[in-house]
């Protein structure tokens, strides 16, 4: 679907399958873009010096939500936020606390994240510090608490991810000794294990009608839940041609410019706009600019 010199990663599926959210860092830093699930020329979304991450769609399938360094470095800079896809109109603040791993429900009236956390390829953390699942209540009375603490285990749970109903969520969990995928049903408040590897984490899981795609390792799996036993590794075939090289050859036979050092062992020239230096007995020159400017005068 993209194929140039940038790096386009975390693509989202749109609730309808139509379109894709993802991020690339075409423009410098990374920013959000929207491309047809067909293919096409791909829409930029988010403008922000910053840069966004995107966490996924509103059920509404116009508005994503995106998640951005918008205060000082020592305050949990991260911010969750919405944006339309349509015409070019400012995110809108969730909610004014730190977060990730943002994900809607499917009726868009409550809101799951991670709080706190290590580093997401730290392993057997255990401890005060370890990722929480919170849920963001939308569309309450002011009156009442908004915020509710869904799973607090001494080693992390992470990365929500709501079922097709609504009736609970698939996450990432460490209570069996290592992270594996768990299921949280909102009925009976219960927790139920659905992978069980015990040599490296599930990382990364999507969900689309029950069917979860997770990495592990060097792979990715997908699992039908109350279809498939047990995760199915998926071969991924790319069958595109070599991208273009990073490199640029060039040869250089004049210089515009030139000055010599005082004891005519060293000379400074200037060759395809930029400036060079060399000694007279070895003759090897050296580029030491390479800037898009056109360096001159060199003393």
């Amino acid at each position: 679907m993209t194929q140039n010199l940038a790096q386009d990663i975390q693509p989202k599926f749109s609730p309808d399958g139509s379109k894709v959210a993802f991020v690339s860092n075409r423009e410098g830093v990374n920013q959000v873009f929207v491309i047809s699930a067909t293919g096409g020329y791909p829409k930029q979304v988010t403008f922000h010096s910053e840069g966004s991450i995107v966490e996924g769609w509103h059920p509404n399938g116009q508005d994503l939500i995106i998640r951005g360094k918008r205060d000082h470095f020592w305050k949990r800079a991260n911010r969750f936020f919405t944006i339309s896809i349509t015409g070019r109109i400012s995110e809108k603040l969730l909610f004014d606390a730190y977060g990730k791993s943002g994900s809607f429900s499917p009726d868009g009236k409550q809101f799951l994240f991670t709080h706190e956390g290590e580093r997401s390829w730290r392993k057997g953390y255990t401890g005060s510090q370890a990722n929480q699942i919170w849920c963001y209540h939308l569309f309450r009375d002011k009156t009442e608490q908004k915020f509710t603490k869904i799973l607090h285990h001494l080693i992390s749970s992470r990365t929500p991810i709501w079922n097709t109903n609504g009736t609970g969520f698939y996450y990432v969990g460490g209570q069996s000794g290592s992270l594996n995928l768990w299921f949280f049903n909102w009925a009976t408040k219960t927790e139920t294990q659905l992978t069980f590897f015990t040599d490296d984490s599930v990382v990364n899981p999507s969900v689309a009608a029950d069917i979860v795609v997770f990495q592990r390792l060097f792979d990715l799996y997908r699992f039908r839940i109350g279809i498939d036993s047990a995760p199915q590794k998926l071969d991924i075939f790319c069958r595109n041609d070599i991208p273009g090289q990073v490199k640029i050859r060039q040869s250089l036979r004049q210089a515009s410019e030139v000055a010599i050092s005082n004891d005519g062992l060293e000379i400074a020239i200037v060759a395809g706009g930029d400036l060079w230096v060399m000694d007279t007995e070895l003759k090897e020159p050296t580029r030491i600019t390479k800037t898009p400017a056109s360096e001159k005068k060199p003393v």
